[in-house]
This record gives structure tokens, C-alpha cells and sequence, in this order.
């Protein structure tokens, strides 16, 4: 698989975080993000980084877990860049941040 997800320096931190997305393959049907938190994300949000006229490959969000955040290809087709396609933002739950 040659899903890769790159966590951004900024803005991550203990709460939050997120991670920019590259498929660089058509094939790819899935990707994994191990996010680190040890609780399981209250919320995550998928935002795509290019314009609608360059996506071939769209990605769902998949089983989130206490350490992973799990993603699902929704169309087989135009994975080949090796620029970011989707950044990833997830946040712990609010009874956690003090």
C-alpha cells in the first residue's frame, strides 16, 4: 500500500492533530493513520487539499479507534500524485482537554 499520511507541525498538539494524505497509487483501497492520542478521537474531519477537477480517488472515513483512524477509497481511480490529496483533523474528546 502506498497511502502515506504525514502529520503537520502546525496545528498539532496533545488535543489535536492533524495529517496531510498522499495516494500515490491507483490500487490503494485503504489507509491508516496511527494517531497516538490513546483515547479514541471524538471528532474527525477529512478535508480535501485540491481543486474538484483533479480528484479521481475520493476517500470515507473508516473505523476510528484508540489508536487508529482508518480510511476507505470510494472510488478506485486517479490515486497517482504524489501531492496531497486530503488532510485528516482529529480531536480528542471535550472531557479531556483541560
Amino acid at each position: 500500500m502506498t497511502v502515506t499520511a504525514t502529520l503537520n507541525a502546525a496545528p498539532t498538539g496533545p488535543y489535536s492533530k492533524s495529517w496531510n494524505v498522499v495516494s500515490s497509487a491507483d490500487t490503494d483501497l485503504s489507509g491508516t493513520i496511527s494517531h497516538g492520542f490513546g483515547a479514541t478521537p471524538a471528532m474527525v474531519w477529512l478535508v480535501p487539499l485540491l481543486g474538484a477537477n483533479f480528484y479521481g480517488k475520493q476517500w470515507a472515513l473508516g473505523a476510528v479507534n484508540a489508536s487508529t483512524i482508518g480510511l476507505v477509497a470510494i472510488s478506485f481511480t486517479g490515486g497517482g500524485t504524489s501531492v496531497a490529496q486530503l488532510q485528516v483533523i482529529a480531536m480528542l474528546p471535550h472531557s479531556m482537554i483541560d
